[in-house]
């Protein structure tokens, strides 16, 4: 079963492993640390000891924003990434959140079925957003009502 805590700052070696080896263009160690002193929720998920997973969110006025979510890339496709965003939802729903929203990539086929499946749905596009080996790749803009 997954365990969430909030993340620290002697998390961070192991989240920014884990977001380098599961992303071509990971976040940026500076960018990650400026979370833990910000407004951000950050957590890390843990599975019989070793972390899996981290995941930052925000909240601004009643809406929640999924900004990053990364589970190790030895253990994707296991349930982790379901675990992690009931997780937010239930959190978002303690929070008296009305919606949560999120970006992702367009060309993310599983992440795009992991929030599909939990009511997600795509309400806009960024064209450009995310930068890409190759260039530029378009977001997809998503968001579910609590």
């Amino acid at each position: 079963m997954l365990q969430i805590r909030d993340m620290q700052a002697f998390d961070l070696g192991a989240v920014m492993a884990q977001e380098r080896a599961a992303y071509l263009i990971p976040w940026g160690e500076s960018t990650m640390s400026s979370c833990l002193v910000g407004n951000y929720r950050c957590e890390v998920g843990f599975d019989g000891g070793q972390m899996v997973a981290h995941m930052i969110s925000q909240l601004i006025l009643d809406e929640l924003h999924l900004l990053n979510l990364c589970v190790s890339s030895s253990r994707q496709r296991e349930g982790i990434g379901l675990s992690l965003l009931q997780h937010l939802l239930d959190s978002g729903r303690r929070l008296k959140a009305a919606q949560v929203f999120l970006e992702v990539r367009s060309g993310n086929a599983p992440a795009l079925a992991l929030y599909r499946g939990m009511g997600f749905e795509s309400i806009g596009e960024r064209r450009g957003y995310y930068r890409d080996k190759g260039g530029r790749e378009d977001a997809i803009v998503m968001a579910t009502s609590l």
